[in-house]
């Protein structure tokens, strides 16, 4: 499933992309904070663990490079560190670099399309994908 998964969610339009990724942590518990679709400086997704308060930034980007994936993971642990607890960084088409990286940073984690498809799998989302994917 999760293989015939993948390229629909490559499919997908940027922003059906950010409503994917939006629709899997809310589906997980995490409270969105902030409007999905407004313009932000840094963050795609702001979201609250509801029992912690702890935050968690999302950047989403359909395509990416690992030296875009770097330069947002810098900004994020120069500036953000002090309010957020975690940065989540989802792609679905990564360059080969980037691809291949695996993030070792407790504090970084990078979502790549197997994982997110796993996810969209446990959340109920194929119908919304494959809807979506056409």
């Amino acid at each position: 499933m999760k293989n015939a998964l993948i390229p629909a969610i490559r499919n997908v339009v940027p922003k059906d992309f950010e409503i994917l990724i939006d629709l899997i942590f809310r589906n997980s518990g995490l409270k969105r904070t902030s409007v999905i679709g407004e313009a932000m400086t840094f963050f795609d997704l702001v979201l609250e663990e509801p029992f912690s308060k702890k935050l968690h930034g999302v950047q989403i980007k359909s395509e990416s490079s690992f030296n875009t994936y770097e330069s947002y993971v810098t900004k994020f642990l120069d500036n953000y560190t002090d309010g957020f607890d975690l940065f989540f960084y989802a792609v679905h088409t990564p360059d080969k670099k980037l691809e291949d990286y695996k993030e070792s940073r407790e504090n970084i984690k990078l979502l790549h399309i197997a994982e997110i498809a796993d996810k969209a799998i446990d959340a109920g989302l194929i119908s919304w994908i494959m809807d979506k994917s056409k």
